[in-house]
C-alpha cells in the first residue's frame, strides 16, 4: 500500500488506476491487465473520516469513522432541508398573507370608489330634479302669468268697449309685454270703479 501526503493510501491497482504519470501512459493497460492477474484487491482510501469519491477497501476502523461521518453529514442535511423547508412556508405563508391584505386594500378601494360614484350619481339626480321642479314651477307661474293677462285683456275688452281698449294698449307699446300692474292702472283709468 502507498500512502500520499495528503493522507490517501492506494494499492498498487488503484495507484495505477488513478495517478497520472507521463512515463506510464503507453503501458498502463498492460499494467493494470498484470496486477489484476496478480490478485492484487483495489483499494483506495483517506485515513481521515472524510472519503475521497470512488473509496473501496477501507479497513473496519475508517469504515466506522466513515459511516458515522456519512450518518452526520445525512443528519445535517435533512435538518438543513427541513430548515429550507420551514423557511420556504414562512416565506409562502407571509406571501400569502400581503397578497390577501393588498386584495383587502383593493376591494377596499374598489368598495369606496363605487360608494363615491353611487353617492355623486344619487345627488346628479337630486340636482336634476330639482332643476326639472325649479323650471317646471317657473313655466306654471308664467302660464299663470299670461292666463291673467289673457284674462285682463278680455275683462278690459269688455268693459272698454272698441274705443276704450284701443286706448289702454297705447298705454303701453307691447300689449302683450306690459305688466299686470300697467294694465290694471290702464283699466283703473279708463274705467273707474263703480
Amino acid at each position: 500500500m502507498f500512502r500520499d501526503a495528503s493522507g490517501f493510501w492506494y494499492s498498487p491497482l488503484k495507484y495505477v488506476e488513478l495517478v497520472q504519470a507521463p512515463n506510464r501512459v503507453r503501458h498502463r493497460k498492460e499494467l493494470l491487465d498484470l496486477l489484476c492477474d496478480k490478485g492484487c484487491e483495489p483499494k483506495y482510501f483517506s485515513e481521515h473520516a472524510e472519503q475521497p469519491e470512488g473509496a473501496i477497501g477501507m479497513p473496519a476502523p475508517i469504515a466506522r469513522l466513515a459511516d458515522r461521518q456519512k450518518e452526520h453529514q445525512l443528519t445535517l442535511r435533512i435538518a438543513q432541508e427541513s430548515s429550507e423547508h420551514h423557511r420556504m412556508l414562512e416565506e409562502n405563508n407571509h406571501r400569502l398573507l400581503l397578497r390577501r391584505a393588498q386584495e383587502q386594500r383593493d376591494a377596499e378601494l374598489m368598495a369606496a370608489s363605487a360608494s363615491a360614484a353611487h353617492y355623486q350619481t344619487l345627488e346628479q339626480q337630486k340636482h336634476d330634479l330639482e332643476i326639472r321642479r325649479v323650471r317646471s314651477a317657473e313655466r306654471m307661474k308664467r302660464g299663470e302669468k299670461a292666463a291673467w293677462h289673457a284674462l285682463l285683456y278680455v275683462y278690459a275688452g269688455r268693459k272698454l268697449g272698441e274705443e276704450g281698449w284701443h286706448s289702454a294698449n297705447r298705454c303701453c307699446l307691447y300689449p302683450r309685454q306690459c305688466s299686470l300692474t300697467n294694465l290694471y292702472f290702464a283699466l283703473l283709468t279708463f274705467c273707474p270703479p263703480n
